[in-house]
């Protein structure tokens, strides 16, 4: 019995030597999860990096049109624009440039108007003095647009 018992030890030990490590079928299984992680960290940079582009060019449309409400809105009362109707004027984004648009490395290029419109109606009825400022920013790489909408009151 000595004799069987040790050949079955040396068996068992034979059979765990011979199985020591990974089999190719579980390494496979492995890298397949492992490439499958990767897409999808991949796929979720790619999707984020597009978001970003958006969201910039978003961040220019807004702050553009700001700039531009905010010039108008710093003209004096008696000043002649002002008083004036006006629909969809340019207004000159770049005056150093020959053109009205200003072009934003990596965002696009830009164009904005203003419409004035002077005693301005509020629930039909005209109110001296007040005068509603509209702004639209246009462009950017996907051609969006923002539009802002202000009053001032002149006195």
């Amino acid at each position: 019995m000595d004799k069987g018992g040790k050949d079955m030890r040396i068996n068992v030990m034979r059979t765990a030597y011979l199985q020591n490590g990974f089999s190719l079928l579980e390494l496979l299984i492995a890298v397949s999860l492992l490439s499958i992680g990767l897409f999808a960290v991949v796929s979720m940079q790619a999707t984020a990096i597009g978001s970003n582009g958006i969201a910039n060019q978003h961040t220019s449309l807004a702050s553009l049109a700001q700039e531009v409400m905010e010039d108008i809105l710093s003209w004096k009362g008696d000043d002649s624009r002002l008083s004036v109707a006006a629909s969809n004027s340019a207004y000159d984004l770049d005056p150093g440039a020959a053109g009205p648009s200003l072009t934003i490395p990596g965002s696009g290029t830009y164009n904005a108007t203003y419409s004035i419109t002077p005693d301005a109606p509020v629930n039909g009825n005209p109110i001296p003095g007040l005068t509603r400022i509209e702004v639209t920013v246009k462009g950017g790489n996907n051609g969006k647009s923002l539009t802002f909408i202000c009053y001032k009151r002149l006195l």
